[in-house]
């Protein structure tokens, strides 16, 4: 049976996950170095959850939730305002 040529995969693919693949497919070969691949990758994520006050459950975001955006608590259905000076220190706030 003949090696598949990993390539003819990537030709199906939209753009941006073409990209994706052919570099994880020449990481892999070892044509290019791993950490090349970090580029396109957020360099600061967002929390993808905050704990409750109310019930310190954990509350999953979906990422794209800003500062004063109002969030229910998935658990106890309080709800929350998202708070705090950065992406980096955001907490949640019962919204009363």
């Amino acid at each position: 049976m003949p090696t598949p040529n990993p390539y003819e995969f990537a030709d199906t693919l939209e753009p941006q996950l073409r990209e994706t693949y052919t570099t994880l497919i020449k990481e892999a070969q070892g044509r290019i170095p791993i950490k090349e691949r970090r580029r396109w990758a957020d360099p600061h994520p967002m929390k993808s959850e905050l704990c409750c006050p109310v019930c310190s459950a954990d509350v999953p975001l979906g990422g794209d939730e800003r500062r004063g955006e109002q969030v229910s608590c998935t658990f106890c259905g309080s709800p929350l305002t998202i708070a705090g000076k950065s992406e980096d220190d955001m907490e949640l706030e019962e919204d009363f």
